[in-house]
């Protein structure tokens, strides 16, 4: 019989909140692409390009972070995929205060911070949930990419408003104080014990199978919509093949479905945002 104890209400909050601005900062480049081109004038092959970095970091973090975790535990990695996504929103933020031929480096630099932050970020979210409400271990976990998802929906409404108010860059920096915030309370509160938590890894994957299968299938009806250009057909077809890299990365932790279905929502956000913008 599992014991139920009383979950810690902030470290809850830090841990679902965490998810949340992950979801917003992940479709924080593509929703900016009408800044992004009219700015700094990138072009297709540039545009796409900038996606690149993001794909190769996420791989990199997901399978790195299997050794990390080991050596430095989970809660050191929920405030690293915090500061990370905030410092990738100060390298968005920073591309327009930089000379113009820095513009697109720091875009680079951008997408890899926040790739390699998803890829770190798997460990931790994927793990807390269950230890918060190990009767409710599905409905946690599920709660959780819930939550990415409601980021994933709200972040593009949000740099829509900043940006017709006038005043895009509030949007990169309102993540960015967010994530600053988050960082901080994941690196102060109480976290369960990292011991034990995983003999009901392969029942709380299969409740929330339907869930990955609806983004994998609006991930593949995404990309068939991307516009043309070489660069971005490669980032689309790097993508494809890193999300069964990330999703076998992401195995060793308690919900071993949970690599696949993020990387599903990175990916189909990512293409539909991209075409919806055409």
């Amino acid at each position: 019989m599992i014991k139920q104890t009383s979950p810690n209400v902030p470290a809850v909050l830090a841990v679902y909140l965490i998810a949340f601005l992950q979801g917003l900062t992940l479709v924080s480049f593509p929703a900016s692409s009408a800044v992004l081109r009219q700015m700094h004038g990138f072009t297709d092959a540039q545009y796409g390009a900038i996606f690149l970095p993001q794909v190769a970091l996420a791989v990199l973090g997901a399978v790195a972070g299997g050794t990390l975790a080991r050596r430095l535990g989970l809660q050191p990695l929920l405030w690293l995929t915090a500061a990370g996504n905030g410092l990738s929103q100060l390298a968005l933020a920073a591309s327009l205060w930089v000379m113009p031929a820095l513009a697109f480096p720091a875009i680079l630099a951008g997408t890899a911070l926040l790739g390699w932050s998803f890829g770190l970020g798997g460990a931790p979210l994927n793990s807390y949930p269950p230890r918060f409400f190990p009767r409710r271990a599905p409905a946690a976990v599920v709660a959780l990419h819930t939550l990415l998802g409601l980021g994933l929906m709200v972040g593009p409404l949000l740099a829509d408003g900043f940006g017709r108010a006038g005043w895009w860059i509030g949007f990169p920096l309102s993540l960015l104080g967010l994530s600053a915030l988050l960082a901080l309370a994941a690196a102060t509160v109480r976290l369960p014990s990292e011991v034990g938590g995983e003999t009901d890894a392969p029942r709380r994957c299969e409740s929330a199978a339907d869930f990955r299968g609806v983004l994998d299938v609006r991930r593949h009806r995404g990309a068939l919509r991307l516009r043309r250009g070489d660069l971005q057909q490669l980032g689309g077809d790097l993508s494809a093949r890193g999300q069964g890299v990330v999703g076998g990365a992401w195995r060793r932790w308690p919900c071993r479905c949970s690599g696949a279905r993020w990387w599903s929502v990175a990916c189909w956000s990512r293409c539909w945002w991209s075409a919806s913008r055409r």
